[in-house]
């Protein structure tokens, strides 16, 4: 079944693809944001293995949806940023999934598995959960990056400037602020005149000002700020 699901997504990827090679990038951005969709979906009622294909069917999604972006119509960013709140509604928690896993362990175990091979493989389970966990909330701050991003185009669209902070969005352009999934807080914004800053701290869960996570601090390690460099790419969405 994984597979099958797999070939569905990069069929509606070649979708996406076609749509944008043939110029048509609002019908594109919705076959990307379905795949989005689709990466969320299959991992629920699964284990940690399903939600680790969840993550890199979204992936695939996420990386074309923010490439093109920049050239969405307004209509098509407010159809987009609805489409992306409503996967976040109906996100996939971890703690589903690692509910799912450990009732299926002591299912096996009471189904007369051989119990030493079954707690190995739990304890073997367990050491990769922080792993996949970083992963988890990595994609789910990353569509929420994107849909908050959609939307302080969209305002500084309509207004000249972007809102002093995210609350400004709300109710216009977002239903709601939308938080960091390693903090539980808003995302960190900084407005800066007609630009602004805005990321996730990531799973260091410190904030590195913003610093992508694939450079180096001071102190020589990683900084896992989730940053999207749109402000300095965007010229303003579109008019319809």
């Amino acid at each position: 079944m994984t597979s099958e699901l797999k070939h569905l997504a990069l069929l509606v990827i070649a979708r996406g693809l076609l749509a944008e090679l043939e110029d048509r990038t609002n019908e594109a951005a919705g076959w990307y944001a379905m795949d989005i969709r689709l990466g969320n979906r299959i991992s629920r009622g699964g284990f940690v293995f399903h939600r680790l294909v969840g993550i890199g069917i979204e992936e695939t999604g996420i990386a074309p949806l923010a490439r093109i972006a920049p050239r969405l119509r307004a209509a098509q960013a407010r159809s987009v940023i609805a489409e992306l709140e409503k996967v976040d509604a109906e996100r996939v928690r971890w703690s589903e999934v690692v509910r799912n896993e450990n009732s299926f362990m002591f299912y096996r175990i009471l189904k007369g598995g051989n119990p030493l091979a079954l707690v190995t493989g739990w304890f073997s389970a367990l050491k990769v959960r922080p792993t996949v966990r970083d992963k988890h909330e990595g994609a789910v701050a990353r569509v929420r990056l994107l849909l908050t991003e959609l939307a302080l185009f969209r305002c500084r669209s309509e207004n000249g400037a972007p809102p002093a902070a995210l609350a400004g969005l709300v109710p216009k352009y977002l239903q709601r602020v939308p938080l960091d999934p390693f903090t539980g807080r808003a995302l960190v914004y900084r407005c800066r005149g007609t630009n602004w800053s805005l990321y996730s701290v990531g799973p260091d869960r410190a904030d590195n000002g913003g610093r992508a996570f694939n450079q180096r601090s001071k102190r020589g390690d990683i900084s896992l700020d989730h940053y999207w460099q749109m402000p300095l790419r965007f010229v303003g969405l579109k008019p319809d």
